[in-house]
């Protein structure tokens, strides 16, 4: 059995990170249900980190466990509004603004996110292994956005919302990865990573006739590529 340990230092590149956003505006003192809008939007921007990992081979196949740590600059904003008529029905006609509507303009930024995974493979030459991984993945989401509303007297108020959020889900994918020369290996790697649900729920403002809570599922595709350096003197996959 070979066994190796491995470093990497990594620039990666996103390829598509999916956000699925549903806002409730509800009334604040009765807490019912008012309106609701449905999302999907995109999370753009580079990503970069470093992993670190250990690997076993036993022939052609290869078993290993992996973790990696990665910096985000990934973001996206999003605005929703609710229909004066549905949201301020007192209002509508008897104040200047003729909308009179509530409306939440709202950002979100992947801060970073890690994994740790499991990885199984074979030596498909000499040189080169493909392998499909899995496990857990975190990430910590920052939220901030504004509530804009009215009171019942029909005063403009707002709401200022920011929060950090740090999720725990799931990974899953698969790669390629070959010899550069001596101990330095080259990798491209997709993974599909579900960090779940955030939800925020800002206080009303004082005398608010609109109350909002919103909850953003998300997701990501990511292509990235790497280079690793083994620490084993040995043929990398010798016993191909």
């Amino acid at each position: 059995m070979d066994l190796g340990r491995s470093l990497s230092r990594r620039h990666h590149r996103l390829q598509r990170r999916q956000v699925q956003d549903r806002h409730h505006f509800g009334d604040p003192a009765s807490g019912a249900g008012l309106f609701a809008t449905t999302t999907s939007r995109q999370l753009d921007g580079a990503i970069g980190g470093a992993q670190a990992g250990y690997n076993w081979l036993a022939g052609v196949f290869l078993a290993g466990v992996e973790g990696d740590l990665n910096y985000s600059g990934q973001r996206a904003k999003l605005n929703a509004a609710c229909p004066g008529e549905i949201c301020n029905p007192g209002l509508v006609g008897v104040i200047g603004d003729p909308s009179v509507i509530a409306s939440f303009e709202q950002g979100q930024k992947l801060e970073w996110f890690a994994t740790l995974r499991a990885r199984l493979g074979v030596t498909v030459t000499p040189d080169a292994v493909a392998y499909v991984t899995g496990g857990v993945a975190v990430g910590e989401v920052m939220t901030a956005g504004t509530l804009f509303g009215f009171d019942g007297d029909g005063n403009p108020v707002n709401t200022i919302v920011s929060s950090h959020n740090t999720k725990a889900g799931w990974t899953a994918g698969g790669g390629l990865e070959g010899r550069l020369a001596g101990n330095w290996t080259a990798k491209i790697e997709y993974l599909y990573l579900d960090l779940g649900t955030v939800t925020t729920i800002p206080a009303p403002a004082p005398n608010s006739t609109t109350a909002v809570a919103f909850n953003s599922r998300v997701t990501d595709n990511v292509l990235r590529v790497g280079v690793n350096y083994k620490f084993d003197g040995n043929e990398i996959w010798a016993d191909y």
